[in-house]
């Protein structure tokens, strides 16, 4: 109906496109799944900012000083990105066809989540003990009732949130079989996540925070326009991109939203943990959004972090739209943390998570033409796009209709773009890539010709999920069930054109409940690995002997001449197959040692 007004759930100021189908108070659904209230126009809502930043002198002025940067930065965007968006959609309307398209800009009004945006803001400034503007002095004693008055409700933790969520039931190894140690890393990623004191938490958020910044070091400039142009480098990570080579398996965790069992059950149906006990090549990555909607964001975050802490040549972690600070004060997880710390600590623990968050990169690279990130792709020509516009890959979302003649237009969520196919493929081609794996939206579709796959790694099976039946039964909310929620598993060693059920797997929540057991790497007898060349230790000191070489054997004055044609080594016996042209195609097997003493003979000479 005409004068309606939306709020998208999760963006900024929207600018609405009128429906004929849609009346004042009735609710329609975001392309997220979120349902909106439509509301008549109204007047327009006062912006705060803070117009100095407080000089910082002792503790407790630099928390404040830090949080100035956070909430002045925001706010000021939240208000100009308004006025930035209204004149970009006058300026199309001005430029369509009169009678084709009949549009209606609402002015003078920001969308409710913009409200609530700023009233996050005012709740971490009373976190705080300062009130927004000029950073007067709120009494501890009256903390609460200023958050009463600063009109948000932001996300509250269940009573069970930090109980733990797993039966932890590991047996104990009577076989002498298992890798101890690898089983021993899987039992401190599920048993202290979300059971931490503040000291400890810190020390994982700093040690995460530490590992990524070392993966960037000496990086700089390495990522090229085009994949084609880095065609057989080893991976490396610049600033905000993870190049991977053609070496690896690679599987891609979508959205998990406080819900670790997304993660358990995942890394079982690959085998992960087994794999890496192997020495096999596998590449977990994570796209976002660890925190908020589930029933146990902190467990969620912290075993996530903890995976990276374990095995972090193995795994990959991705910023979401909800790792920025707003929208996780929001949707709650800056609740979680002062409900589980305190406000104080709380609070601190939340400026880390922030920090940690900003270092993460945005988006992965592969060689064989995958790329993947949180949202999408705006106006973008190559991968140097993936640096520069970070705030588009972590919010930009698809549509299958181009719209005033334009391929890339402002999302209505108030960040991000929409993208057509047709942009796309623009990216696609100007970059090298050939796919693009994507998570943000409760759905899970591939689309585009099968260029484009949405993964969804949260909702029916898990109880911990905040998008099932039963976090959503209300007629209104069916549309935050994810039905099968899924992942995408990848081969970078062979060339890909398109995703489909191939790729993507549906999420098994009945693996999440078994604690996976870990075997050794044992060589079995016989079982025997190729090589060029092997250095033996002999009596004359190291030789090396080497595929192809010739060796003099003299007996009884009479010189014969072996050519080897094959070394092969077994790791769990120390034995060594050396297979010469003398007809004996099996070769001869001897200890390394017993090898070392015949090749000391006097009577065998290298040719």
């Amino acid at each position: 109906g005409e004068g309606a007004n939306t709020d998208d759930g999760e963006g900024g100021p929207e600018i609405i496109i009128v429906s004929r189908n849609t009346g004042v108070g009735e609710e329609e659904e975001d392309d997220d799944g979120t349902p909106r209230t439509i509301r008549p126009e109204g007047p327009a809502t006062a912006t705060e900012t803070i117009e100095t930043e407080p000089k910082a002198s002792t503790e407790d002025e630099e928390r404040s000083a830090r949080f100035w940067r956070l909430f002045a930065g925001n706010s000021e965007k939240a208000a100009n990105n308004r006025k930035a968006q209204e004149e970009v959609m006058e300026a199309r309307i001005r430029e369509a066809e009169n009678g084709k398209l009949k549009l209606e800009v609402l002015k003078g009004k920001m969308n409710q989540y913009n409200e609530d945006r700023l009233a996050a803001y005012r709740v971490m400034a009373l976190a705080l003990g300062y009130e927004v503007g000029e950073f007067k002095k709120v009494p501890e004693s009256s903390f609460e009732a200023e958050i009463k008055k600063a009109g948000v409700s932001v996300g509250t933790p269940s009573p069970e949130k930090f109980e733990p969520v797993f039966d932890l039931d590991f047996d104990d190894d009577e076989t002498g079989k298992r890798d101890a140690e690898t089983e021993q890393k899987i039992r401190d990623i599920y048993e202290r996540a979300g059971m931490r004191t503040p000291e400890e938490a810190q020390q994982l958020i700093l040690e995460a925070k530490a590992i990524i910044e070392k993966e960037k070091e000496g990086n700089e400039g390495k990522l090229k326009p085009t994949i084609p142009e880095m065609k057989g480098s080893e991976s490396f990570v610049d600033r905000d991109v993870v190049y991977l080579a053609g070496d690896c398996e690679a599987v891609f965790i979508g959205d998990t939203h406080g819900d670790p069992s997304a993660m358990r059950a995942i890394l079982n149906q690959v085998n992960f943990f087994q794999k890496v006990a192997n020495g096999e090549p596998i590449k977990v990555v994570f796209l976002g959004d660890y925190g908020d909607r589930g029933d146990a964001d902190l467990v969620n975050v912290e075993q996530i972090l903890d995976l990276k802490l374990k095995f972090p040549e193995n795994v990959i972690l991705l910023q979401g739209n909800h790792e920025e600070a707003d929208i996780a004060v929001q949707y709650g997880f800056l609740e979680s943390l002062k409900q589980k710390y305190g406000d104080k600590e709380g609070l601190d623990l939340f400026f880390e998570y922030t920090s940690l968050y900003e270092s993460m990169p945005v988006a992965v690279a592969a060689e064989n033409g995958v790329i993947a990130a949180h949202g999408g792709v705006g106006d973008f020509e190559n991968l140097e796009n993936l640096q520069t516009d970070a705030e588009d890959v972590r919010w930009s979302d698809p549509s299958d209709d181009a719209f005033l003649g334009s391929d890339v237009w402002d999302n209505q969520r108030g960040r991000g773009k929409k993208f057509t196919e047709a942009a796309l493929d623009k990216f696609l081609q100007g970059s090298g890539g050939k796919v693009f794996i994507r998570g943000h939206e409760a759905k899970n579709t591939v689309r585009f010709s099968g260029k484009l796959a949405t993964i969804f790694s949260s909702g029916e099976g898990s109880e911990q999920s905040g998008y099932n039946a039963e976090k959503n039964q209300a007629p209104e909310n069916q549309s935050n069930i994810v039905r099968n929620p899924n992942f995408a598993v990848v081969d970078l060693r062979k060339s890909i054109d398109k995703l489909d059920d191939n790729t993507i797997k549906l999420v098994d929540y009945s693996q999440a409940k078994n604690i996976p057991e870990v075997t050794k790497k044992v060589e079995a007898e016989g079982n025997y690995h190729e090589t060029n060349s092997y250095t033996l230790e002999t009596n004359n000191g190291p030789i090396e002997i080497k595929k192809g070489d010739e060796w003099a054997y003299t007996l009884d004055g009479q010189e014969i001449i072996y050519q080897i044609l094959e070394i092969s080594f077994n790791n769990s016996s120390d034995k060594l197959k050396i297979v010469f042209d003398d007809g004996n195609n099996d070769g001869e097997e001897l200890t390394t040692s017993e090898w070392g003493a015949r090749f000391s003979a006097p009577y065998l000479v290298k040719k």
